[in-house]
């Protein structure tokens, strides 16, 4: 079965900008969470999904800085319309600008066919 998922990045800054508040923003030299929002945007239910094999790199030609985690984590079934944000790991980026993100996303059921948008 076919299985239609939106996946968004995630982040979460601990940089402080304005006192006590956090910003959304990824400062430089200063700790984030990335992970991704997966969303089941089927009209059925999805049995869930492996993430593993997980890399960040600097698109900068520049500088090469990759940041690789070879953890895997689950993704629990979801119902249409529900979504799930799995936070894959935290870094320090010295740099600045755009990063490339990938992952490999397996279903739990091997008969399931992952469309990611």
């Amino acid at each position: 079965m076919e299985h239609k998922l939106l996946i968004t990045p995630e982040t979460k800054s601990y940089a402080r900008l304005l006192g006590m508040f956090k910003t959304k923003r990824i400062v430089q030299n200063r700790r984030f969470d990335f992970g991704v929002k997966i969303k089941n945007i089927n009209d059925s239910s999805f049995n869930g999904c492996k993430i593993k094999n997980i890399l960040m790199k600097s698109v900068s030609k520049s500088y090469d800085h990759t940041l690789v985690t070879k953890k895997e984590f689950s993704v629990r079934s979801l119902n249409p319309e529900e979504d799930e944000t799995v936070w894959l790991d935290n870094a320090i980026c010295e740099l600045d600008g755009p990063f490339w993100f990938k992952f490999d996303i397996t279903p739990n059921n091997e008969k399931d066919k992952i469309i990611k948008i």
